[in-house]
């Protein structure tokens, strides 16, 4: 899909099915314009009107081009739009005082503590991140199991440092954690005893799942994700046993008794997550997968999800042709998107299409409008305040970031005797900003762009390579969506209004934490 990247502001224009338009990054408008408009976008800002009307001449009359000319000062005077501003810097704190701003956040306002609970699966999911198909990554193993004294260190630590934030989460991690359930009803149990508000989520393959365990998340209000790919070919191509037979019946009769006898749960706190992996039937099939009467639960907001195979060092890549395999998934997954939004279809039947779009499509629908000039610092792209958002706990009693951190040694930032490093932490933030702010500052892409330290470090260090591949992948992937947004909107004007109804307040979705005015 082509686009057109500017030279002289922070913009890019790209074409719908019927329009062409502009998006803008310093005002956060998309404006429908006149292709003219884009060709001469730069040349307004280097060339006089007359070197600009004689390199056009031979493809506009000289009366289009001056008006051109008119229409993009008038743009820029009246709307604010299209103006050359370049970030001058990165920064997590408006006054310049980032170890005062670390130290503050990482003492009162942490927000989730996710802990490790073992390495150990009764799964060999092929694409897992323990499978052996990752290099640098270890293997399943039961060595790394966390203790129960440790857990309940952590959960004071975290407790003690999150003594100002709203509300607390807890995560609990495998491998398969069910493999503990001991471990898992005691850590959850002590939790509640700290705080009783505090909402629990745990991540599973299904497979363990029984009355009993089921009903301790039921009473003890926990959220509960399970694991599912989609139809059975597709499941048990990569979700076995250790024997190699597939899980897809065990995992589905699971979510039947869920559903049959405990409905509430089932409605509330069930959540399913799926992994994109090739797939030789039809990928409609997948979305109709889903579209069955089981997966109800699954059409609200946030009770479905998806993810990609990470793609460090894994050799999962090339044995799957991993990537035409994606650009073949998300082009079919897009084109539904579309179709539903501007006909009659029941959005209800795209739920893996909407998994994948979603969260873009709200970023643009509540976009602020509010210009860059306005703002008083600006955050470092997609990244966290290491800790804060996430704190990974892992057997050790080491810190990280986040789950998806562990094994990068470099990004470790404390540990649960010493608490946090917070010198570390400050490091990792400065040379964030410092080696990504040339890029960034002339980048178009910068409101929306995804970037954290997990897309930028590998082999404990910053990776260059990795790093553009990632930027390269970001205002693609970026001008895709802006098309699928403007061309929706073209033949369905109140195709979104859908989304005022949802939660909006979920500041993760906004662009507008980039730019940051308080």
């Amino acid at each position: 899909m082509g686009y057109k990247e500017f030279r002289s502001l922070n913009a890019v224009g790209f074409n719908s099915n019927q329009y062409c338009y502009i998006y803008d990054s310093f005002s956060n408008e998309i404006l429908r314009v006149d292709p003219i408009i884009i060709d001469l976008l730069d040349d307004s800002f280097e060339l006089s009107k007359e070197q600009t009307v004689h390199k056009y001449k031979s493809l506009y009359q000289k009366r289009s081009i001056l008006q051109a000319l008119v229409t993009i000062i008038e743009i820029q005077q009246v709307t604010q739009a299209l103006l050359s501003f370049r970030i001058p810097r990165f920064s997590i704190s408006q006054d310049g005082n980032e170890v005062g701003r670390l130290t503050q956040k990482l003492d009162n306002q942490l927000t989730q503590l996710a802990l490790n609970v073992t390495e150990n699966c009764n799964l060999r999911c092929e694409y897992c991140v323990y499978s052996g198909n990752y290099i640098n990554r270890r293997r399943h193993n039961k060595s790394n199991d966390i203790t129960l004294g440790l857990a309940k260190k952590a959960i004071n630590f975290f407790y003690e440092h999150s003594r100002s934030s709203e509300e607390r989460y807890l995560s609990l991690y495998g491998g398969e954690p069910f493999l503990r359930f001991d471990f898992v009803k005691e850590a959850i149990e002590y939790a509640k005893r700290i705080d009783p508000n505090i909402n629990i989520a745990i991540t599973s393959n299904g497979t363990l799942l029984n009355e009993a365990i089921i009903r301790f998340l039921d009473y003890n209000n926990v959220a509960l994700t399970v694991s599912i790919d989609g139809p059975r070919d597709l499941h048990n191509n990569y979700r076995v046993f250790l024997n190699r037979t597939g899980t897809f019946d065990v995992v589905m009769s699971k979510i039947e008794l869920i559903k049959e006898n405990f409905p509430r749960f089932y409605s509330t706190k069930l959540k399913i997550n799926s992994v994109v992996a090739p797939y030789k039937g039809k990928i409609e099939e997948i979305n109709s997968f889903f579209n069955a009467p089981l997966f109800a639960f699954t059409k609200k907001p946030q009770k479905y999800s998806v993810g990609l195979v990470n793609p460090q060092n894994n050799r999962f890549f090339e044995k799957y042709d991993y990537n035409t395999y994606i650009r073949e998934y998300f082009s079919n997954m897009f084109k539904q998107f579309v179709v539903s939004h501007i006909g009659p279809n029941n959005l209800s039947d795209i739920t893996v299409a909407k998994a994948l779009l979603d969260k873009q499509m709200k970023m643009l629908y509540f976009r602020s409008n509010r210009r860059l000039s306005e703002y008083k610092y600006y955050w470092p792209n997609g990244i966290c305040i290491p800790g804060v958002r996430s704190l990974f706990v892992s057997s050790m009693g080491k810190f990280y970031p986040c789950e998806k951190l562990y094994d990068y040694d470099d990004m470790i930032i404390g540990d649960i005797k010493s608490g946090f490093d917070v010198g570390r932490v400050a490091n990792l933030i400065t040379e964030y900003c410092d080696r990504t702010i040339e890029d960034c500052r002339k980048c178009w892409a910068y409101r929306l762009c995804g970037e954290c330290f997990l897309t930028i470090r590998e082999n404990k260090s910053w990776d260059i390579i990795k790093r553009n591949e990632f930027c390269i992948g970001q205002r693609s992937m970026w001008a895709c969506i802006l098309t699928i947004y403007t061309t929706i909107l073209e033949n369905n004007s109140d195709a979104f209004e859908y989304y005022a109804g949802e939660d909006a307040m979920d500041h993760d979705i906004f662009m507008d934490t980039k730019a940051m005015s308080d």
